[in-house]
């Protein structure tokens, strides 16, 4: 619904500045920019309408981070409001909503429109019978464009009765949102569309109701598209509407990973430097396009990355690679007795089987074997599964990248003992850990960071004391 609304934004700002080419323009912007989306929102509004200047209304520099995010897209004004302007509580702006909905159609006109007119905006079961009355609803022309907005006031099983403005010409479509006009309190009010009744289960199986998710917004103090995870630091380089393109940086690694390979210029040329590993879920061009960038950044540092995908991700890589020519790549290889190109590893998720398959620009295609793993990819402190999903028509990888159990020093006992952190604290967690590991496999004791019974399984752990 947002992308749909960001090209009517835009086809209207065309329009206005085809009749009027030399009168200023202001748009009124959406005013929800109190978390990341919305911030993300307002940016993707700039951009649409091309504004050569933004003015943000605020009260102690509040939309400081707005500010930051619009910098040198266009030119940003800061003002106070005006001593006595207040917010309006959501009574009032439901209130204030009503005012201008009746005001606009005060002019209006009933007409009847049928009920197979194309539907945008509903359910892919449409609107069912009883859920129509009061809900706003749009017209449209056969262009798309807006020709009337109202209410509908009743509807039978092949027409709807609404109420509109003056539209002056046929509509060709309906375009219907999840708002409705409560006649009684004469405000518009938000009304989710009415779920069909689900059909009693038969046989032995019945299909459960997916639970809702909660998603926590990516807004933290600070950078506005990051977040912090477990073992991790998540951040988005192209916002929540951008090309998909995670950049997930481990806290006690230098290498990075990249979820997506999206457009990759929103990060810095340095952090391209240190990926060491892309996870890629499938190869739809916003998935994929950032590949070349990648490539153009590693080049001149002989470097081995990883790439995990799904099957048929080898010949992709290889594809792209062999699009260029690589003669200079080949004689500073021979002149130098070593390749300044990039290695890629690729491996492909094939069933339960991984095959990796070595691609370095100007060399040929390696195949380093097959072998069987319940991990794509596994490293010192972290360890990557996938999940191969049906997209469309081709498979799309979901993966899952955890922390793998660590150990952790008490500081006042390295104080107790006179001791001085350093490398070797890192070194002396990272092999009391492995040996843990070690013998808790050789005891047949899954281990996954939880605590275990070592009762129970008749075996004591190596004390670490200083």
């Amino acid at each position: 619904m947002r992308l749909a609304a960001l090209g009517e934004l835009h086809r209207l700002v065309q329009i206005v500045r085809a009749a009027h080419p030399d009168t200023p323009l202001l748009v009124d912007a959406c005013g929800l920019v109190a978390n990341a989306v919305g911030r993300e929102w307002a940016l993707r509004q700039v951009e649409a309408v091309h504004a050569d200047h933004a003015i943000l209304i605020e009260r102690n520099r509040e939309l400081e981070p707005l500010a930051r995010l619009l910098e040198g897209r266009c030119q940003v004004h800061r003002s106070e409001p005006h001593a006595e302007a207040h917010p309006l509580s959501p009574r009032e702006r439901r209130k204030k909503r009503g005012e201008h909905l009746l005001d606009w159609l005060r002019d209006g006109e009933e007409i009847e429109l049928a009920r197979d007119l194309p539907l945008l905006g509903a359910p892919e079961r449409g609107v069912l019978d009883g859920d129509w009355e009061g809900r706003l609803v749009g017209l449209l022309d056969a262009r798309g464009a807006t020709l009337a907005v109202g209410f509908i006031l009743s509807s039978s099983p092949t027409t709807l009765r609404a109420r509109v403005a003056p539209r002056g010409a046929v509509p060709h479509a309906i375009r219907v949102g999840d708002a409705a006009w409560d006649e009684k309190k004469k405000t518009v009010e938000r009304r989710v569309f009415a779920e069909s009744p689900a059909p009693p289960p038969s046989g032995v199986f019945a299909i459960r109701k997916k639970p809702a998710l909660e998603i926590e917004p990516f807004a933290v103090s600070g950078d506005e598209r990051s977040k912090r995870a477990p073992g991790f630091q998540v951040h988005l380089p192209n916002g929540v509407f951008g090309d998909p393109l995670v950049h997930l940086r481990p806290l006690r690694e230098r290498d990075g990973i990249l979820l997506d390979l999206g457009r990759a210029s929103s990060l810095p040329t340095k952090l391209l430097h240190r990926i060491g590993l892309v996870l890629l879920s499938h190869a739809h061009m916003d998935h994929f396009f950032g590949f070349d960038e990648l490539l153009r950044a590693l080049l001149g540092t002989p470097r081995e990355v990883t790439i995990v995908g799904p099957e048929g991700t080898a010949d992709r890589i290889a594809s792209r690679i062999g699009g260029y020519s690589w003669n200079l790549i080949e004689a500073d290889a021979e002149a130098l007795s070593t390749s300044l190109a990039p290695r890629f590893v690729v491996r492909e998720q094939i069933g339960d089987r991984i095959r990796k398959t070595e691609i370095v620009p100007g060399s040929e295609q390696k195949t380093r074997g097959e072998h069987a793993s319940p991990h794509v990819f596994e490293a010192e402190r972290f360890t990557v599964r996938a999940v191969p999903l049906a997209h469309r028509d081709i498979v799309s990888n979901a993966y899952l990248v955890e922390e793998k159990p660590r150990l952790a020093v008490r500081p006042e006992a390295l104080r107790e003992r006179g001791l001085t952190p350093g490398p070797w604290l890192d070194e002396l967690k990272h092999e009391a850990a492995a040996e843990q590991r070690f013998r808790l496999e050789m005891e047949g004791v899954r281990f996954r960071g939880k605590r275990v019974d070592l009762a129970a399984h008749q075996h004591v752990f190596r004390t670490w004391d200083f």
